[in-house]
């Protein structure tokens, strides 16, 4: 059944319940949980596979050898702690939105197996004022998202019972503005400014094989909001 496992076509996952519940497979194989998350700050992605027996919630195995699981090519590293179990894991540099990334697997029974991903990299196309005054129009401008897009926002200021901002937003030819009504709720001082762009499929693939991939991106901010 291992050999079954990589063998992975994407399905969406906005219609609610999963495609391979849907489908009535079997929950007696492999549920493969990929992810990948990065962060600008540290100039990487990080990229997690790990396989649970039964189905998401299962307890991580590792595969037998001479199986093997590589991403662009490199042979994954392993490891396991006791939060996580065991996984495979790789970093690459934070790169390119449109750069083409493969995981490869090549089971025991020497079967071969291949699913591709594209990173959302974004970025901002204009840095942020060190001073921003709450009486005019706080404007973000970004580049790497579509047309129209969305984004988590975190926007957080150092009182200990402020709410900030936290939702997501709405980013249109790459603009997101914040006006004053919506900055009454940050009080002045530092403001920390957090943004995270996420994908999340379903994957599907013969017999028992399914999973899911989920893909994370984080940038990060400070200004100081004044009258």
């Amino acid at each position: 059944m291992l050999a079954l496992v990589m063998g992975l076509m994407l399905v969406g996952c906005n219609a609610g319940t999963p495609q391979w519940e849907k489908n009535g497979l079997e929950i007696d194989g492999l549920f493969v949980d990929c992810q990948a998350i990065g962060y600008e700050e540290r100039g990487d992605v990080t990229v997690r596979v790990q396989f649970r027996p039964g189905g998401p919630d299962g307890d991580p195995v590792m595969l037998e050898e001479p199986a093997e699981i590589y991403f662009d090519g490199q042979l994954m590293d392993t490891g396991s702690t006791r939060m996580t179990g065991g996984y495979y894991e790789s970093v690459f540099a934070a790169g390119e939105k449109d750069q083409q990334h493969e995981l490869h697997y090549k089971s025991a029974e020497g079967q071969s197996f291949r699913d591709t991903f594209y990173f959302p990299f974004f970025s901002l196309s204009k840095e942020l004022p060190e001073s921003v005054s709450r009486e005019n129009e706080l404007e973000i401008r970004f580049s790497g998202f579509e047309k129209q897009d969305v984004v988590h926002a975190m926007l957080s200021d150092t009182s200990f019972f402020g709410r900030g901002i936290d939702r997501v937003d709405t980013i249109e030819n790459g603009l997101l503005k914040y006006s004053p009504e919506d900055l009454k709720v940050l009080k002045n001082g530092p403001i920390h400014i957090e943004f995270y762009k996420e994908d999340e499929w379903w994957l599907r693939g013969q017999a028992a094989a399914r999973g899911r991939m989920y893909l994370s991106y984080n940038i990060s901010r400070e200004f100081e909001l004044r009258e």
